[in-house]
């Protein structure tokens, strides 16, 4: 195995392409894995994970038939390198590296950009926060106040403000008003 990018924890899009290169070649996860540098597991669930599954023919098919190719439910998972893949009239999985790499970046945009939080800690939040500012309280203050029932920080509970997740307006946060947008 080769360690040139052992440091690099995810896949990149070049990793992929040839990922979906090899597949195409027919080489096996223990192979892909030893010339991309990955664990073969990692390739497992990389490919498992961004299949796409294209939907046969059905006309002229009985209903008795088995439409699922049976080639996919073992190592490649995929049915890139088949050598009936033209003839076939079975649903097949495909691995395509751009599409994974999009998924990839959806995924990981879309982790980070919730709230962390369940729905009663943020039913608690927001009362607190509506409260304080019912007072006349900054966010600081409000955390200050309230160390230990707030478990975000102030930069965090500006972005909820300001996705509306809050039940607090910019009118009501008196210094923020007076700020220019940047």
């Amino acid at each position: 195995m080769q360690t040139s990018n052992v440091y690099q924890k995810h896949l990149n899009l070049s990793k992929r392409i040839q990922i979906e290169q090899y597949l195409n070649e027919g080489k096996s996860f223990k192979e892909i894995s030893e010339l991309i540098s990955k664990h073969p597991t990692s390739i497992s669930r990389e490919i498992k994970r961004n299949r796409q599954l294209i939907k046969c023919n059905r006309y002229g098919v009985s209903k008795n038939y088995n439409m699922n190719c049976p080639t996919t439910n073992r190592p490649p998972y995929v049915c890139n390198a088949c050598p009936s893949n033209k003839g076939c009239r079975k649903n097949k999985y495909k691995y395509f590296a751009k599409d994974a790499h999009k998924n990839y970046l959806f995924n990981l945009k879309d982790s980070r950009s919730n709230i962390d939080l369940n729905a009663e800690e943020f039913k608690n939040l927001n009362e607190l926060v509506k409260d304080g500012i019912a007072k006349g309280h900054s966010f600081s203050m409000i955390i200050n106040n309230y160390k230990e029932d707030i478990t975000v920080c102030r930069r965090t509970l500006y972005n909820y403000q300001e996705k509306g997740y809050l039940d607090v307006l910019n009118i009501d946060l008196l210094r923020k008003v007076r700020y220019k947008k940047i």
